[in-house]
């Protein structure tokens, strides 16, 4: 049980760095969005950094921010529809991810 859980969590590491990797070696330099709360969250800052002046520790963190925002909304309604171990693991998704990025 203890090796199928350490497996499972090291399946999902792998998946994060991999995809923090194709964000920020492929994606980013040329321009393109990803989808998901990635792309939304990339989107939505592009749109707050046009529309109003930030300082430049908001600037910095901003994506982060609203990455994490929209995760616990995703989270919230993980855990009401689906079970507490789905929920568990978009949390540590959720914590793991934005920092590779």
């Amino acid at each position: 049980m203890y090796n199928d859980k350490l497996r499972k969590y090291g399946f999902l590491i792998l998946g994060n760095i991999l995809s923090a990797y194709s964000v920020i070696s492929i994606l980013r330099p040329n321009g393109l969005m990803t989808g998901g709360l990635t792309g939304l969250s990339r989107v939505l800052e592009r749109v707050i950094k046009d529309g109003f002046v930030l300082n430049e520790l908001a600037e910095q963190y901003l994506f982060s921010i609203i990455y994490y925002l929209l995760a616990i909304v995703v989270l919230i309604s993980s855990y009401l529809f689906l079970s507490k171990e789905d929920a568990f693991k978009i949390l540590f998704l959720s914590l793991t991810y934005p920092l590779l990025l």
